[in-house]
């Protein structure tokens, strides 16, 4: 909040008070800090403004409706000088202008395109059924700060019209740029690291068997953040073909079939992850847990260690078409296929 008022300018919002109804309302709390939704908003002045901070490498530049005004002859009237204060650290902002091409580059500011390749950084904002649409974006050169709504009937705003208004002022503007500035330059204290984005450690031989693919990303880091020690959240367990853990990562089987043949893969080590519920979750069927003394689950649609929660707890499962999950102990076969539930059991234990 202090950042948000002292720090970058926002002048609307406030720490406390009443509305008409006699409602205690405040923007000193994580809902409105977190989410944005201020109890009287925000200027579109005030929001491109505290961008300056992350343009101009940490530093805070106040908004100017003039420059200079000069009379008919060319004199002087009036001056307003740029003012500027330190916010961030030049490296925070250089870090943060690397995670903001990202949305330029894949994610919900895709459609963003400037002449000759010059890069961008920026971030969209989206409010309640589409009434607002909000786009501030920054190259090497400018920034720009675009909204599209209504200030008065509420209506939902097709489509990313932001993008579309950005693109024509900022394309205007670059486009006869000579021996244009592409890329942003990282600052001195900067250093770019590939790591593994499940456990923020550096890449291990069990982080490149994830099942899912290459769980490297690359991220941009000061001296006192860099990643230095490897990931120990990925941990090697033998595995079907197509899934079913075949034996625990200290290579305990978990069935009696020590014939089976499977291969190696990299499953996530979270021993604290539960719920009052169950719940779906896209990394769930990728989560490895020790047995201990619990015996193995014997369905195909939980993981193998469904048993190590006490009652009315849950562990998540993954969407998938039908409902196998890829943690789920390796059968050979499917339990419905078996000609007697008592089966199952015969063929975990001798």
């Amino acid at each position: 909040y202090e950042l948000l008022t002292d720090g970058l300018g926002f002048s609307s919002l406030i720490s406390g008070g009443v509305d008409g109804n006699g409602n205690y309302i405040t923007d000193l709390a994580e809902a409105p800090l977190a989410l944005g939704q201020m109890t009287y908003g925000v200027s579109l002045r005030e929001l491109t403004q505290a961008y300056t901070t992350l343009a101009g490498d940490g530093t805070y530049k106040y908004g100017r409706t003039y420059l200079v005004i000069y009379d008919n002859k060319g004199n002087v009237l009036l001056t307003n000088e740029s003012r500027t204060k330190r916010v961030f650290k030049a490296t925070t902002a250089s870090i943060l202008t690397k995670q903001l091409e990202g949305v330029v580059e894949g994610g919900t500011a895709h459609g963003v395109r400037l002449p000759h390749g010059i890069a961008v950084a920026g971030k969209t904002g989206t409010t309640t059924a589409g009434r607002d649409k909000w786009f501030v974006g920054y190259s090497p050169y400018y920034l720009c700060g675009i909204w599209c709504g209504s200030t008065g009937k509420t209506v939902a705003v097709a489509g990313k019209p932001q993008l579309a208004v950005f693109n024509e002022v900022m394309g205007s503007l670059h486009r006869d740029i000579a021996d244009p500035v592409l890329e942003f330059s990282l600052c001195p204290g900067v250093y770019e690291c590939r790591f593994c984005r499940d456990g923020g450690g550096l890449m291990t031989a069990d982080c490149l068997l994830d099942p899912r693919g290459d769980r490297s990303t690359v991220g941009w880091f000061t001296a006192e953040t860099l990643p230095v020690g490897a990931c120990t959240c990925h941990i090697g367990v033998l595995c079907g073909e197509d899934g079913g853990v075949i034996a625990e990562a200290d290579g305990t089987p978990l069935c009696a079939s020590a014939d089976e043949v499977g291969h190696r893969v990299g499953l996530l080590r979270i021993d604290n992850r539960s719920f009052p519920i169950q719940v779906k979750i896209l990394d769930a069927q990728y989560v490895y847990r020790a047995l201990g003394e619990a015996l193995p689950g014997v369905r195909s649609d939980t993981p193998y260690f469904v048993n190590t929660l006490p009652s009315g707890r849950y562990v998540g499962i993954s969407p998938t078409p039908d409902g196998t999950q890829y943690n789920a102990a390796y059968l050979g076969r499917r339990e419905e296929d078996l000609e007697d539930p008592f089966d199952f059991w015969k063929y975990f234990f001798n």
